[in-house]
């Protein structure tokens, strides 16, 4: 049996819209996809930490508020 999963450098979001930009599959101007390769360089340091909570919270939408 066969296993197929994804490897993520980053983020599973953040991994996909760069190689989204990188790729041209979006939309994206020339400093978007020169700004890639700063983004990478910064996200390698082993100083920065990624906070995955903060990431999964800025994509999910909030429940709406009921009174």
């Amino acid at each position: 049996m066969t296993s197929i999963y994804n490897v993520y450098r980053y983020h599973p979001y953040i991994n996909e819209y760069m190689e989204l930009v990188e790729s041209g599959k979006i939309q994206s101007c020339k400093e978007q996809k020169q700004l890639m390769k700063l983004v990478r360089e910064t996200l390698d340091d082993q100083n920065v930490y990624l906070d995955v909570q903060a990431i999964e919270d800025s994509v999910n939408v909030p429940a709406p508020i009921t009174r």
